[in-house]
């Protein structure tokens, strides 16, 4: 029959070859002293520190989960089984970037690190969840200790003082709230009158602000949902300013795609630029405050039906106009001709029909109204600069 230290070594045997998350005796000031040594990049990380962590290992309570947080956002979860203490990790809850990592030195005043070694240093570390390793520390204490029912308390710790007060979160929560509905504001209005570089810009502003209230950094499913929060801002705002559902509808799928195929933060963010810029390019040709309703019901028209074959002539006529007062009506006030804006409907309604369906080209052709499937390659390559079926390749789920 296997003693307390013999089922502790097979226990955490499991956690690391099961979760690949380092664990650590720390019963010894030697093992703390070379568990700081191992792991830390910095002397401004108290968890780190073989005097701090001794004091507190000394201190934590027996039979709890601790979680600690470190000052350049890595984590460790200490639990005491028995008199033995164990701490699992350093492990990183959240994924930051580049300029999330600058922001956070620059935060804490260090420079003789740069950017590209703290990034280099978290990637030493597995990304898990806090609740993740909570589990793992409650899982331990479970299996080691069956007869007890109760299950472990999770208790945070802020590791130091100065810890907590490194993370700069804003003083006055009820202002950033306030301030945070006007650029949102500003933000929809320069979708909606079509000022794309306005836009972004205000999407940038967002996207800071919420780093900061979240104490940098980011998770994918994070971003996703934040991406999820700009489709229904983008769709709300287009749509009460008179953008066609299907057009709306095109924009915003296409954006859920991209955010679901992504496999880093900033493949997100670029989706979000992109979708933000799709909206206020289609916004400005849809304001209704510029177009006159000659145009818009046009445009309307094609947006239905570009499934259909017909002519700009044919439909001129059968609004009541010469073609040639349409047409010149039409690039006055969008820019582009009537032939120029259905060829770009039919090539966007076929984009998503080649990421999302499985129909071979010609099929997709017929189905957005272009009988002759070599004559929709051009026309889709002139518009996305890649055949159909390098676009399927380069999108597909």
């Amino acid at each position: 029959m296997m003693n307390t230290r013999e089922k502790i070594d097979l226990a955490l045997d499991l956690i690391r070859n099961i979760y690949q998350i380092a664990v650590s005796v720390l019963d010894t000031s030697a093992a703390i002293e070379e568990f700081c040594t191992r792991y830390r990049l910095h002397t401004v990380q108290g968890l780190f520190d073989s005097d701090r962590l001794a004091s507190f290992i000394e201190n934590a309570e027996a039979d709890k989960v601790h979680h600690i947080t470190g000052v350049l956002q890595t984590h460790a979860i200490l639990v005491k089984v028995g008199k033995t203490p164990l701490i699992i990790g350093p492990f990183c809850p959240l994924i930051m970037t580049a300029e999330d990592c600058t922001s956070l030195l620059s935060e804490l005043s260090i420079r003789n690190i740069t950017a590209e070694e703290l990034l280099a240093y978290r990637d030493r570390f597995p990304v898990i969840s806090e609740n993740a390793a909570v589990n793992i520390a409650r899982a331990l204490l479970r299996t080691l200790y069956p007869e007890r029912t109760a299950s472990s308390e999770y208790e945070v710790i802020e590791y130091t003082a100065e810890e907590a007060e490194a993370r700069e979160v804003f003083s006055d929560y009820i202002t950033m709230i306030e301030e945070h509905y006007v650029v949102e504001r500003r933000f929809m209005d320069a979708v909606v009158i079509g000022d794309k570089a306005k836009a972004i810009e205000l999407l940038k502003v967002q996207q800071r602000a919420f780093q900061s209230f979240k104490r940098l950094g980011t998770t994918l499913e994070n971003e996703r949902v934040g991406a999820a929060i700009v489709r229904t801002m983008l769709r709300c705002a287009s749509m009460s300013a008179g953008m066609p559902a299907l057009e709306n509808d095109v924009l915003s799928r296409r954006n859920t795609i991209a955010t679901r195929k992504a496999k880093k933060v900033e493949d997100i963010l670029m989706a979000k630029e992109q979708m933000v810029a799709e909206y206020a390019d289609a916004m400005r040709l849809h304001r209704l405050s510029d177009n006159s309703n000659t145009t818009f019901k046009a445009m309307s028209y094609m947006e239905s039906n570009y499934q259909h074959s017909f002519t700009i002539e044919g439909l001129a006529r059968e609004m009541g106009y010469t073609p040639n007062y349409l047409i010149t009506l039409f690039r006055k006030e969008t820019g582009m001709t009537p032939d120029v804006y259905l060829r770009k409907v039919r090539t966007r309604n076929a984009a998503s029909m080649l990421v999302e369906t499985t129909l071979d080209i010609a099929t997709i052709a017929d189905r957005v109204g272009v009988i002759d499937a070599n004559y929709f390659v051009k026309l889709f390559r002139r518009d996305y600069g890649m055949t159909p079926s390098e676009y399927r390749r380069k999108n597909r789920l």
